[in-house]
């Protein structure tokens, strides 16, 4: 990646030792934010509803051979009408918090006005 924002910078520089450091020691720290982060939403889920009956399904399932049920997405909201957990706006921008110390950020508009359902042809 430091080699394509080279390449699209036109500059050999951030080859040097310095930007090679400072490029692992940040990248090293974004993975771990989103590691320890699916870690985290992993525990939080497998102590909902959904999780504790999805593990429950797992367990019999592999015990007497059959099928393992399927993790899919929506499990982490509801798991065969067991509730799970929210996954919404506090939940994505948790998980996406570590790119505020990489980028300039701002508070962004959480509403849609009708002046831009208007142009939505039926």
């Amino acid at each position: 990646m430091l080699q394509v924002v080279a390449t699209h910078a036109k500059s050999d520089k951030f080859q040097e030792e310095e930007y090679l450091r400072a490029w692992d020691e940040a990248y090293t720290g974004v993975l771990d934010h989103y590691i320890e982060r699916v870690r985290h939403y992993a525990k939080v889920w497998l102590d909902t509803e959904a999780g504790k009956h999805f593990k429950e399904t797992f367990i019999a399932a592999k015990t007497k051979g059959r099928k393992l049920p399927s993790l899919e997405f929506e499990a982490f909201r509801s798991f065969e009408n067991a509730k799970g957990m929210d996954w919404s706006l506090p939940q994505i921008a948790d998980f996406f918090s570590v790119l505020q110390e990489y980028s300039d950020t701002a508070q962004a508009e959480r509403s849609v006005t009708s002046c831009f359902l208007s142009n939505i042809e039926h």
